[in-house]
């Protein structure tokens, strides 16, 4: 039920290695493509079926395919690329939502587990590739993921609004965020990132510090305490991420009872404690 741009139709013969390969009127494989071929039934009768291919020409099976297409706009016509995820059956998988590309088998929630391979589709049957996306649960509140640039959502990583292949220089100048193990986004808290001996990151949610006392009137009479740069042993970082999930860059912080100072990377170099001289 995809809308994408279909070629026309094409032959589709099994080979020796039990794939079925593609091709064109003149016998040339037809590679990384939505196609329509012809096709033989259990019963015996010729169908129409369309069919992603993979970079060898032969009918994809539970794998994300890469497709050229052209787009026509204000009369203009550009080449974009779009990601889809192959069925079993060599078909678009075009149910929107999470699923698991292991087993493409359709996830009904927007929390995800923490051991499977999970791609998000739109309702083009196009899969979500580099770039952040919100999804409304069913309680109707609005939590937000990302997709890295092979369409797998990001847990326990950073993702950046500037695609792949740009200066180092100018992805720290663009909106950065962080994903838990569970693919959300992390918002307006402090977090520490930790590498484990596998490889692997740790992450903790950091509590935001104690409140300063209502009853305390803040004015000149409050006082700071310079302390360490936060998370800085053993290769752990900690940053701070705004409501809208972005990492603070440059700028101080406030969270409860202390200020941190999160450098161009967004990682806190320094903080400070408040102390209120209330005598």
């Amino acid at each position: 039920s995809s809308s994408a741009e279909v070629t026309p139709a094409t032959n589709a013969t099994p080979t020796a290695g039990g794939e079925t390969k593609v091709t064109d009127a003149k016998g040339k494989a037809i590679t990384n493509s939505l196609v329509t071929v012809k096709m033989t039934d259990a019963s015996g009768k010729t169908v129409s079926k369309q069919v992603l291919t993979d970079e060898k020409g032969n009918i994809a099976k539970k794998e994300v395919v890469s497709v050229s297409q052209e787009v026509s706009a204000s009369g203009k016509t550009t080449e974009v690329e779009k990601s889809y995820l192959a069925a079993s059956d060599g078909t678009i998988y075009d149910t929107p939502g999470f699923t698991d590309v292991s087993d493409v088998v359709g996830l009904e929630r927007s929390d995800l587990s923490e051991a499977d391979k999970v791609v998000y589709i739109k309702k083009d049957g196009s899969l979500m590739q580099g770039e952040k996306f919100s999804v409304t649960t069913k309680t109707g509140k609005k939590v937000m993921y990302a997709a890295d640039e092979d369409c797998n959502i990001i847990r326990n990583g950073f993702f950046n609004a500037k695609k792949s292949g740009v200066t180092e220089k100018a992805v720290k100048s663009g909106a950065t965020y962080f994903a838990k193990s569970n693919g959300q986004l992390i918002t307006n808290a402090l977090f520490t990132v930790k590498p484990t001996k596998n490889g692997k990151v740790k992450v903790k949610i950091n509590k935001k510090g104690a409140d300063l006392p209502e009853s305390v009137i803040i004015d000149d009479m409050q006082l700071y305490l310079n302390l360490k740069g936060a998370g800085s042993s053993a290769g752990q970082a900690q940053y701070y991420a705004t409501k809208s999930g972005k990492l603070a860059k440059n700028q101080w912080v406030n969270v409860g009872a202390k200020d941190y100072y999160c450098g161009s990377s967004g990682k806190i170099t320094k903080q400070k404690k408040h102390i209120i001289n209330n005598t």
